[in-house]
């Protein structure tokens, strides 16, 4: 099971691609990156854009470099490369789910505007995730834009909003409630879903 979103949260990273749709982010040096699934939220003054991680990638940071196999083992290879770390960046790809202004509760929404350039990226603390994820329509946006491995992310943002519920089967229950109206024409696929959402129960 997922760690599960913190009480508080700090910066691990910065947008450096963005629009209504999606945004990537680049972690800094020696952050742990935001695994797939998880909520986070770009900031830039009283502006926030909230996303769930679609995916997660290792990337060379000089782009006319492309890695190469060295042929050792890491320990090795670190021992004979230890400036390789420096080389490399680890990037995030987030589908853009809301938004917040201010101190007025966040909304599950297409934002009106990009996250800015440069915005701070942390994951969004406990307290929110649980109000978020109990906001339907942000299904209706994945839906809507269905990225790759659909049905895996799906699972992986109901574990991580359900850690934040603190294991509230009720929130299953309601997911799965959720759920069924956007995948009615599809039952075998609703029904293997709804089955994965059981399993998540102890």
């Amino acid at each position: 099971m997922a760690a599960g979103p913190p009480l508080a949260t700090e910066p691990i990273g910065e947008v450096i691609e963005s629009s209504t749709r999606q945004m990537v982010f680049e972690c800094w040096e020696g952050r742990e990156p935001a695994p797939v699934g998880s909520l986070i939220q770009a900031v830039w003054g009283d502006f926030r854009v909230i996303g769930v991680v679609i995916s997660v990638r290792q990337v060379s940071r000089d782009p006319l470099r492309e890695p190469i196999a060295f042929g050792h083992l890491p320990d090795e290879l670190l021992t004979q490369q230890p400036q390789l770390p420096l080389l490399l960046s680890i990037q995030g790809t987030a589908l853009c789910l809301g938004q917040g202004k201010g101190s007025s509760p966040l909304t599950a929404q297409i934002p009106e505007k990009p996250a800015p350039l440069h915005s701070t990226v942390s994951l969004l603390p406990k307290a929110e995730v649980c109000s978020f994820s109990r906001q339907w329509a942000f299904l209706q946006i994945l839906f809507l834009h269905r990225p790759e491995l659909f049905d895996h992310l799906l699972l992986s943002l109901c574990r991580w909003s359900y850690e934040a519920n603190d294991r509230d089967p009720r929130y299953l229950t309601d997911f799965g409630k959720a759920l069924t109206p956007l995948l009615r024409r599809d039952y075998p696929r609703l029904r293997l879903l709804l089955r994965q959402l059981e399993d998540l129960v102890p």
